[in-house]
């Protein structure tokens, strides 16, 4: 698998379109980081806002999107391998993919 060069803000996890670009929420610089590149992930053709929605919002709209999309496990187990910690990736929040990270090493610790 491929990866395609994105930026997001270094603080807060949102995309930002220009590498060094301030962050429209907190001002902070943006970082490149390697998106992965899944052939037949409709998230390419969304708004790239929606996957990294600002603390306390919705992530509603970028998980329905997920839901629909047919690489999702490809895309989740990217995040987890990764360690992505901002944004939505395969239908999980940073949050909810702590948690599978936690279950993993109580498992592996068992």
């Amino acid at each position: 698998m491929s990866a395609t060069r994105k930026h997001k803000c270094v603080r807060c996890g949102i995309a930002v379109h220009l590498l060094g670009a301030e962050c429209q929420h907190c001002s902070h610089p943006a970082r490149t980081f390697d998106a992965p590149d899944l052939p037949g992930a409709i998230c390419a053709q969304t708004d790239p806002e929606a996957f990294f929605p600002e603390r306390g919002r919705s992530s509603a709209q970028a998980k329905a999107v997920c839901a629909k999309c047919d690489v999702i496990a490809e895309c989740l187990k990217y995040a987890l391998e990764h360690d992505e910690r901002f944004g939505i990736w395969g239908g999980l929040s940073e949050h909810e993919r702590r948690r599978i990270r936690a279950a993993e090493r109580t498992r592996a610790a068992a």
